[in-house]
């Protein structure tokens, strides 16, 4: 082992060397929840913590893609000598999994980062028998260089000191390091390794999309942290980061992103990964891996690399209709009504008011995030303006529910069904709330033969051919199955259930559904495999029996999943939600389908100020606007975003 020291670090990147200590831990927490096998990790991390799943799941990414490049990599050069060289490595472990478990030989690796981090890794090494009979053996093979990054000139002699050799394959890693550094830095440094070594690839695993709602708070999280992303305002997509490397000399270059990455996993492993631990986290997820990028720039015998690598195609542009136009203004509305929650269910009374159960926001008495059991009464005033009031009830209160739905019986009264108290406990019970005034009542309907407890599920009046009120349940997910495809009637004058003899084309949850003429229309959703889907069917009785039907538009649907929907005469609605394998990210837009012409139109919401994050929320249409309610999610790690006004669109 070979170390090389160069000037001490600038103080102004002294935060950056903080964000090698908070991945080590979370990296650490993934490991221990069986995410990924790493038996060195351990001893880099003085005292261990668990995360929470999603930031568990986040790491896993992460690790695994920068993993999979290095197996692709020495797979490809398996009969050569190789150089692999890792920018800002930190307490990265790569290289030691790759000697320990793999017996990997012939290979020249060199580790960059901040003098200070380099003597902490050499302390951890020197200090851990198991660590040292590893490395020691290695000799020159192995060298940790001090070094800041911006100092390209002081890198190349120190990497010359190590012996580097400029034509052999030779793979430069960049995880989550050059994002920190000033654009002009790593134009040199993009630009030098591509001159200077003939057959090289250069990977890069580093923030994108900083427009949106998870975006903005992403870079407030760095900002606060003292290490602001300096990339991505000028470099802000995949795309515009392939052609970065492609004017810096890089002849083939490739990019995806962690939820193509993620899709690109074996069966079989992705099913283990969902069994790990419990998870209802998907729009967070999906939203977290569309803002995280993997790149692939390649030249000379590194080029064949590419078939062993993911690679994620440029989207075509969408069908063009006559609907209506490529943006839609998204207002906030003027008054003073504060709204924050997500995950609720709500429902617009005859009356004109809108109820509110559930969902996830702010806990007054514990003055931090959480579930919530109160029951709100919205209203708006013949100005436009909203005005929020607590129900006061009694009797038996659901508890503190998310992801349920609620229908409304009349007579001012409301159904709630199904919904969740965490992941481990779904809500199987029907309660009906009685309101008049500023009061309300609660009270549990025992019904026999329920169907399976579940949430993110539909329901749905209509007037069945009895002339029954009935409510039509379809879909959602449950304890036991990620995906329920099973139908159900609730006879809201019987109090009885009826379990329907189709079943939906795939089990889904996070879809949507509207009434139209007397049959139900189901849209997107999720299914097991955590993939989006685009059906849009109808479930429709005639003769008194029930069938479905593929509603055949004119261009399938976006696969779209965790949508807000309305209908006005023949026209649905589809507000927000997660849009995968997109270029934008799992971007949230507005779809506008008519389903007399079986077409639609997209429509980008562009909102005054900040964005909103357009998932966990509820939508109504009042007049001639839809009003958006609530919305927002635990972006990763940055924090919890939780929309705080109504929104409207005016049609």
């Amino acid at each position: 082992m070979h170390i090389v020291y160069l000037v001490p670090i600038l103080p102004c990147m002294q935060q950056v060397q903080g964000t090698n200590d908070n991945s080590i831990v979370s990296k650490l927490s993934m490991v221990n929840a069986g995410y990924f096998c790493d038996p060195y990790l351990k001893l880099f991390v003085t005292k261990s913590s668990r995360r929470a799943p999603i930031i568990n799941r986040g790491y896993y990414i992460r690790v695994k893609a920068v993993d999979h490049l290095l197996s692709a990599f020495l797979q490809c050069f398996s009969n050569q000598h190789v150089q692999v060289i890792s920018l800002g490595a930190g307490f990265d472990t790569s290289f030691l999994r790759l000697i320990g478990l793999h017996g990997v030989q012939d290979c020249h690796l060199i580790e960059v980062d901040f003098p200070a981090v380099i003597d902490r890794k050499l302390a951890h090494i020197k200090s851990n028998s198991m660590l040292d009979n590893i490395v020691h053996p290695l000799g020159s093979s192995y060298n940790l260089i001090g070094c800041d990054l911006r100092r390209l000139g002081e890198l190349q002699m120190k990497l010359a000191e190590c012996g580097i050799d400029s034509n052999s394959p030779t793979l430069f890693i960049a995880e989550c390091v050059l994002t920190y550094v000033d654009v002009e830095s790593v134009n040199k440094l993009i630009g030098w390794v591509s001159m200077s070594f003939l057959n090289s690839a250069f990977c890069t695993y580093e923030q994108i999309h900083p427009d949106d709602a998870f975006g903005h708070i992403m870079l407030e999280h760095f900002e606060s942290q003292g290490c602001p992303l300096r990339n991505i305002q000028v470099y802000p997509t995949r795309l515009v980061h392939e052609e970065r490397y492609k004017n810096l000399g890089w002849t083939l270059v490739v990019s995806c992103d962690m939820n193509h990455l993620y899709g690109s996993l074996p069966c079989k492993e992705q099913e283990r990964v969902n069994r790990l631990e419990l998870f209802d986290e998907y729009e967070e997820w999906h939203n977290k891996c569309s803002h995280y990028m993997l790149l692939y720039a390649m030249k000379g015998t590194c080029e064949k690399l590419l078939p062993l690598l993911p690679q994620q195609n440029h989207v075509a542009t969408l069908p063009s209709t006559s609907l209506l136009l490529n943006s839609i203004n998204v207002q906030t509305t003027e008054d003073s009504c504060v709204f924050k929650r997500f995950g609720h269910s709500s429902v617009h009374m005859v009356n004109g008011a809108v109820i509110v159960t559930g969902g996830f926001g702010h806990t007054a008495a514990a003055n931090c995030h959480g579930r919530l059991d109160e029951t709100l009464l919205l209203s708006i005033s013949k100005q436009g303006l909203w005005s929020c009031k607590t129900l006061h009830t009694i009797g038996t209160n659901p508890g503190k529910l998310m992801y349920h739905t609620t229908v409304p019986l009349g007579n001012d009264r409301i159904l709630l069904y199904g919904g969740r108290l965490s992941p481990a406990k779904a809500n199987g019970g029907c309660h009906v709330l009685s309101v008049e005034g500023d009061r309300g009542e609660w009270k549990a309907l025992v019904i026999d033969a329920s169907p399976e407890p579940r949430w993110r599920h539909t329901a749905t009046c209509i007037v069945d051919d009895n002339g029954h009120q009935v409510l039509l349940i379809t879909g959602g997910s449950s304890c036991t199955k990620p995906a329920l495809d099973d139908c159900y009637l609730l006879d809201t004058e019987l109090w009885a259930f009826q379990k329907l003899d189709v079943v939906l084309p795939q089990g889904v949850h996070s879809h949507c559904a509207v009434e139209h003429q007397g049959s139900v229309i189901l849209i997107g959703g999720l299914n097991s495999k955590l993939e989006a889907v685009t059906s849009c069917t109808k479930l429709l009785q005639k003769n008194k029996q029930w069938s479905i039907e593929d509603l055949a538009l004119s261009h399938p649907l976006p696969p779209s999943y965790g949508m807000a929907a309305t209908v006005h005469g023949n026209i649905v609605y589809l507000i927000g939600g997660v849009q995968l394998y997109r270029e934008a990210g799992a971007r949230s837009a507005i779809i506008i389908l008519d389903l007399d012409t079986k077409s639609w139109q997209e429509c980008t919401p562009k909102f005054t100020g900040v964005p909103a994050l357009l998932h966990g929320h509820t939508c109504h249409y009042i007049g001639e606007s839809i009003f958006i309610l609530g919305g927002g999610g635990n972006c990763f790690s940055f924090g919890t975003i939780i929309n705080s006004n109504i929104f409207s669109l005016t049609l």
